[in-house]
């Protein structure tokens, strides 16, 4: 899934958790246990891959912008530099 998915995912995930009450949560320890242990990994997952994912695509943003502006500035040489036609 794409970073803002994930993202959600986990937040849903941890508002759900902190939602639990202990009474629910017990219920579910004692009947759903398997259950229980992969939501409780699945939020966790979840969590660690949206900071992964969104610090991946801020990254690419960042690239995306650097590539964009470099391609203007190209154009330009250092102080002192000449282009390769007036060289000769």
């Amino acid at each position: 899934p794409s970073p803002l998915a994930m993202t959600a995912f986990a937040v849903l995930g941890i508002i759900l958790w902190a939602g639990m009450s202990e009474k629910c949560d017990d219920f579910y320890a004692s009947n759903h246990g398997m259950l229980l242990t992969v939501f409780h990994i699945m939020v966790i997952v979840m969590s660690i891959a949206s900071v992964v994912g969104l610090s991946t695509f801020v990254g690419q943003i960042i690239t995306d912008i650097s590539s964009y502006w470099n391609q203007f500035s190209s154009q330009y040489l250092p102080i002192g530099e000449k282009k390769d036609e007036d060289k000769a």
